[in-house]
């Protein structure tokens, strides 16, 4: 049995692509090119209007739909491999839009694109009315659009197109054409050999040949083609059948296909003749009738296809049978590559199985493809659409004497949402239903930002929320997480608390269950606008990226194998002897997971989670029995168990073949096809890794259940076969916990950040520029782990020259899950998240990490950059790492530690606390760089100035800024080099002033510092504007100095003040001479305590004008000082004078009047 397909779907819009918008042009206005545009009709079925439960189709919903979802789609695959393949939309409201499908994550070329490009015509563009070609030597692509209008626009895209802004964008990137021949008729399609020549198909028959002239600066006509003579289509217009509103002329073009390898253009008419005309001459070389058989006369749908990679072989889609079949051929050409005929494959067409609902659901094809696979085969691809669902079916074509065709489906992603419901277990808090919810909704990449934003305006009733008439109208303009918040708030607003009848308390078990539904309402009316974009149009191959993609009205899908065959997890028919053996076993354990609940299977998770984290107190035979006692044992029934046990019985060594398959797992050595990557090569395999880590994740858990039980019961025989039972489930546990790692690493969603983080300056290597943009690219912490391997590989590695994706998804496969060094790796990721400013993911994370070194730290650093210092500092006390065990990783984030450690090899333990110091010095708890730096000091085992001076810095840094002075003050006077105290007093200084302490420091003697010290204050005195200012330097250094019983230095500084004072005091202020005679008298009172003939100081001259202390100094007596006292004395008293005659002036009883 061949593996089905799996297709990987992604949602087209800005946020889950992660650029920063998009961009919107106008075509420049041409005369008479204006129509009304379409309304969209309500196309949904009864039955589908029925399902969605939300009535008729509001403005919302409607402008949604024409604005979002595609009216056509496909996709432009350049020849080029290095060109940009580009997917393109027409929508209702007469635009085109257009997104980059490039591989760019892990491009060396391109940094990804910025903008999707918007394009408004003034007319409907026609449905088939779009077609691109591209220039190879000037990297430029050409769009070519035909509207309703008859205009056609031929507009070229940049190179760099989806990274300009609007004013970059080139002034003559559109071209305006009306043909001649659009007067008289109605164009319907188009097609380009390049862009030079277009051909143009008219509904009323026939097509023409558009050339560029130079002269006009635009498209004239060239030659008509038209099938038929002129009586012949004169006797057809003149019929009765011409009559018809559904009259299809026999010679209107289904389908243009140019071949440029070939020259030659293949057209298929109504009539069903393929002809095959030459690009050079016009020519036609060869008519093709196709037999067919039943072919519905008013209408019916045709397709051709031709191989893009070996341009060898060509696919039509005719109404041979009822539902149609497919044709093969093979193009003839000579040495010289000029076409000589087609020839069929096949002696009849291929048959396209069915799905069972054909007698009740009409399924319409909607796309083809085909391309080569090797030399000997070939892969037809085909869409089919019914009005409920869609569908994609791949056919293998073995080339040989006698072709073989088998036919396998895709599975697609989209249906897998649809059934996606749990249990509540009765422990769940109505908070984790929310948060269940939440994720379900927000990590199925499937589903569009837009359909979120839509649905939550539907759910909350406001429909008139937009300016829904904006042609530039956006869905996707809030960020995710801005969008979660308001998703929850709206859900569990909508569902109210009740109190239980005849009772006091609350009906809690009531408000989950209608939370719940809540919630369900909710998702399926998401689900509901998500299938708008479901459709699909077109399959094309991309050969540059050896992609097979589909688009869809709103998103394009990647087709391709699972890394991880599903036989392995339905345990059916497969090619491996490992998990051919295990067969038997993978049945029975898959029967007893779906044995149990969801509750219980939560609970369980939850238990096993808290085995893999934490150290097992018991022997591992008793945490068996005590994890089988608690969470199995009450949900299995005793048929049950016995069911199992006889069944294990009867399986020979049944421990090994479950290793052996465990060991084929994480070989990752199964059959796969060709690569499929993807236009973001990460995020494809992010989702491939992930499908596979979920089928993983339900084996591995299904086996140890099964061990579980089977070690806990009390059968002798049994237990005999179970001989290493208890290392076996160690190791599975092990792996279950590496990805459960990695599934709830996929559930985080990734946070803005600031575009310099601070912790950017040590990302010096050559991958780290293009980690940085990654972080926007990636919507998940999962899909940014895959990225930072896939980027690796890419920068690092010899580049694979074809089959990028097979090899990175092994890479990454191998690297994640089966590496021997997978715990490093988990470490190494955990680190990438912090250095991206990720640190709440990584809190969210922690839990996942066990008690090594390395882990306890990187726990630290968690702890600190989520604002938990207590924490930080717990798991840094237990997380001493000696630099020899860094030597196996390679993150940056372990930079600093590295470069201090080699800085001083002799003293590990003093150099890692002296790091974890100035860690927590960055994170600005200060206390705590205290203490890691006394126990650096304590950790010294010899002396080491160096060492000494840096962690004797770092703790008085750290001291002052926590307001410990006097720690500040003791590091100072350890510090072995005297050259840095004098920067220290003069930081400790200004610390002190601004935490208001500056009174402390006279009770630090400062041994062999004091004239330092002096000088300090005496600089900070000097250099006073003010001197009225609080703190007062003048003061604390007449302080120190009576302190150190220097008299006559603190008499002559308190001097200098009361001059400068004096020379800027008000002289009419009472209060500031009361200051100065007291600041004379304290210096006069010092002065008089000194012998008569050492009564006497060196002062500064205070120059008045600016208010400062010059040189030289003068000399000051005791008599300069009383004369000076005097006069200020004597100032006072003329003041209070004059003040007192004032008043009495002003008490006196006016004239004329008694007292």
């Amino acid at each position: 049995m061949r593996e089905p397909l799996k297709e990987t779907v992604y949602s087209l819009d800005v946020q889950t692509l992660g650029l920063r918008g998009v961009l919107h042009l106008h075509v420049p206005s041409f005369e008479n090119d204006a129509t009304e545009s379409t309304a969209f009709a309500d196309s949904r079925s009864p039955r589908h209007k029925q399902a969605s439960g939300f009535g008729p189709r509001n403005e919302v919903e409607t402008a949604y739909a024409n604005t979002v979802i595609a009216r056509n789609s496909g996709i432009f695959a350049p020849p080029v491999k290095s060109a940009c393949p580009i997917f393109w939309k027409i929508l209702r409201n007469q635009s085109v839009q257009l997104f980059s499908v490039a591989p760019d994550s892990i491009s060396e070329d391109t940094s990804g694109a910025a903008y999707s490009v918007c394009i408004h015509f003034p007319a409907d563009v026609l449905d088939h009315g779009i077609t691109f070609a591209h220039n190879a030597h000037t990297s430029e692509t050409s769009l070519f659009v035909l509207t309703t209008a008859r205009v056609l626009y031929s507009i070229t895209l940049p190179a760099d197109a989806f990274m300009r802004t609007a004013e970059n964008w080139p002034r003559s990137w559109c071209r305006i054409s009306r043909p001649a021949s659009f007067v008289v008729r109605s164009p319907m399609a188009l097609t380009c050999s390049n862009e030079q020549n277009l051909y143009v198909a008219w509904q009323e028959g026939g097509f023409v040949r558009l050339v560029y002239d130079e002269q006009v600066d635009g498209y004239v006509d060239n030659v008509h083609f038209s099938h038929n003579g002129y009586l012949s289509s004169l006797k057809q217009l003149l019929s009765l059948q011409a009559l018809r509103s559904d009259y299809v002329p026999p010679n209107r073009v289904l389908c243009l296909r140019c071949s440029a390898t070939h020259n030659v253009l293949f057209v298929l008419t109504a009539d069903m003749n393929l002809r095959v005309y030459s690009t050079i001459t016009n020519a036609l070389l060869k008519t093709l009738p196709i037999v067919c058989d039943n072919a519905p006369k008013a209408y019916f749908h045709a397709f051709l296809a031709l191989d893009t990679v070996s341009n060898n072989f060509l696919a039509i889609y005719c109404p041979y049978v009822a539902w149609g079949a497919i044709l093969l051929l093979r193009i003839e050409t000579n040495a010289d590559n000029h076409f000589l005929g087609l020839s069929p494959l096949t002696p009849s067409p291929i048959q396209a199985p069915i799905p069972d609902d054909k007698a009740f659901v009409p399924w319409i094809v909607t796309g083809l493809c085909v391309h080569t696979n090797s030399r000997d085969s070939l892969v037809i691809t085909t869409a089919w659409k019914s009005n409920l669902s869609c569908l994609i079916q791949c056919a293998d074509v073995k080339l040989g004497h006698k072709v073989k065709v088998s036919w396998r489906p895709v599975a697609n992603s989209l249906d897998a949402a649809d059934d996606d419901f749990f249990d509540i277990p009765s422990s769940m808090a109505s908070g984790d239903v929310s948060e269940i919810w939440l994720q379900r909704i927000f990590f199925q990449k499937a589903l569009s930002s837009s359909a979120l934003e839509v649905a939550l305006l539907i759910y909350t009733g406001q429909n008139s929320a937009a300016d829904l008439n904006n042609p530039t109208l956006s869905f996707d303009d809030m960020g995710r997480q801005e969008l979660g918040a308001k998703i929850v708030h709206a859900v569990v607003g909508n569902v109210q608390l009740e109190a239980e009848q005849q009772a006091m308390n609350y009906d809690y078990d009531g408000y989950r269950e209608r939370l719940y539904n809540e919630w369900d309402r909710f998702y399926k009316l998401v689900l509901f606008m998500d299938n708008y974009g479901k459709e699909v149009y077109d399959i094309v191959y991309l050969p540059g990226i050896s992609a097979l993609a589909a688009a869809h009205a709103n998103k394009i899908g990647l087709l391709g194998l699972a890394l991880l065959p599903d036989s392995i997890c339905a345990g059916v028919e497969n090619t491996n002897t490992s998990v051919t053996a295990a067969e038997p076993i993978i049945k029975l354990s898959l029967l007893l997971h779906d044995a149990l609940s969801d509750s219980a299977l939560s609970e369980s998770r939850f238990a096993l989670r808290e085995l893999t984290q934490q150290e097992m107190t018991y022997s591992v035979g008793d945490s068996i029995w005590t994890f089988y006692d608690k969470y199995l044992s009450q949900s299995l029934s005793t048929e049950m168990t016995y069911a199992l046990v006889d069944t294990m019985l009867s399986m020979k060594d049944p421990v090994n073949t479950i290793s052996r398959l465990i060991r084929t797992i994480k070989s990752g050595d199964f059959e796969r096809s060709d690569g499929t990557p993807s236009f973001l090569t990460s995020l494809l395999i992010s989702r491939s890794l992930l499908d596979s880590f979920h089928a993983v994740n339900t084996i591995v858990e299904s086996l140890l259940f099964l061990l579980f039980v089977a070690a806990s019961q009390e059968s002798k025989e049994l237990q005999s076969t179970l001989v290493g039972c208890d290392n076996l489930c160690l190791e599975l546990l092990t792996d279950w916990s590496v990805i459960n790692f990695y599934i709830d690493a996929s559930r985080l969603l990734m946070e803005p950040t600031a575009e310099e983080s601070a912790d950017s300056t040590i990302m010096a290597d050559t991958s780290a520029d293009k980690i940085d943009s990654l972080k926007t690219r990636c919507t998940t912490a999962f899909e940014f782990f895959v990225s930072l391997i896939n980027t690796d590989f890419y920068c690092n590695c010899e580049k694979p020259e074809t089959d990028l994706y097979s090899v990175l998804i092994q890479v990454c496969y191998r690297q994640l899950f089966c590496s021997s060094r997978r715990h490093i790796l988990v470490i190494e990721l955990m680190s990438q998240l912090l250095l991206q400013g990720q640190a709440s993911l990584s809190r969210q994370l922690i839990g996942w990490l066990k008690t090594s070194a390395v882990e306890m730290y990187l726990k630290g650093h968690t702890y600190l950059n989520c604002l938990e210092p207590d924490k930080a500092v717990a798991s840094f006390r237990r997380a001493f790492i000696p630099v020899d065990e860094l030597a196996d990783f390679s993150s940056a984030f372990f930079v600093d530690y590295q470069d201090l450690a080699a800085l001083y090899p002799q003293e590990p333990l003093a150099c890692y606390y002296l790091h974890i110091s100035m860690c927590l010095m960055n994170a600005a708890c200060f206390r705590h760089a205290v203490t890691f730096c006394e126990l650096a000091i304590s950790s010294l085992t010899e002396s080491n100035k160096a060492m000494e001076t840096d962690i004797y810095y770092r703790m008085f840094k750290s001291a002052c800024a926590a307001g410990l002075f006097k720690t500040a003050y003791m590091a100072i006077m350890q510090v072995p080099s005297r050259q840095l105290p004098r920067e220290f007093l003069a930081e400790l200084l200004s610390s002190m002033a601004d935490a208001g302490c500056v009174d402390q420091i006279l009770n630090f003697p400062m041994p062999g510092l004091q004239k330092t010290f002096d000088d300090i204050l005496q600089a900070k005195a000097l250099n006073t504007v003010d001197v009225t200012l609080r703190p007062s330097w003048y003061h604390v250094l007449f302080a120190w100095r009576m302190n150190q019983g220097n008299m006559r230095g603190a008499a002559a500084i308190l001097f200098e003040r009361l001059v400068r004072f004096q020379s800027q005091m008000i002289v009419s202020q009472r209060s500031q001479y009361a200051q100065l005679l007291e600041d004379y008298l304290v210096v006069l009172n010092i002065l008089r305590t000194l012998p008569k003939n050492d009564a006497w100081f060196l002062a500064s001259r205070v120059d008045s004008a600016r208010n400062k202390c010059v040189v030289p100094q003068r000399l000051v007596t005791l008599e300069d000082v009383e004369k000076g006292y005097s006069k200020a004395l004597q100032s006072l008293a003329t003041l209070v004078s004059s003040q007192s005659d004032n008043v009495q002036v002003d008490e006196q009883v006016p004239a004329g009047l008694t007292s």
